[in-house]
């Protein structure tokens, strides 16, 4: 709406401006009566109309500026929340991470653990080479 009206008074303006005042004589009359000059009036009016025409055009700017820092402070907080986003990301995989690396650790200790039992139950194969062999009921070992 009211750039709708600023349209106007600048319409009006550039009209006032382009078309020389030109009174009706009866106008001149009683400009004449009264002591001033219809030409002052007229002044007066576009000196009105140049200056609402002028605060319609910082109004114009100063909304035009407004809405830069809006856009820039909502690009702002999208670029943020896209950083949020890819930091939380960057975190869950870190922490899947660590969850495989510990599942892995736990794996190999129960392997090495069924292993050492393995071996304490069965020391070994007696015919492998370096095999201790299982002591006789005296204490020497057999052969």
């Amino acid at each position: 709406m009211q750039a709708v009206w600023t349209a106007r008074i600048r319409g009006a303006c550039a009209m006032l401006r382009a078309a020389p005042y030109q009174p009706p004589p009866s106008a001149a009359e009683d400009a004449a009566e009264e002591g001033e000059a219809p030409a002052d009036e007229w002044d007066n009016f576009l000196a009105v109309g140049q200056a609402l025409a002028e605060l319609s055009r910082q109004q114009e700017e100063s909304g035009a500026e407004a809405a830069r820092r809006q856009e820039a402070a909502r690009q702002e907080a999208v670029r943020q929340e896209a950083a949020r986003q890819a930091a939380a990301r960057q975190e869950a995989a870190r922490q899947a991470a660590l969850r495989q690396a510990a599942l892995r650790q736990k794996a190999l200790r129960q392997a090495a653990g069924r292993s050492v039992n393995k071996h304490q139950e069965h020391p070994g194969d007696p015919d492998e080479p370096g095999a201790k062999r299982p002591a006789l009921p005296g204490g020497t070992p057999m052969e």
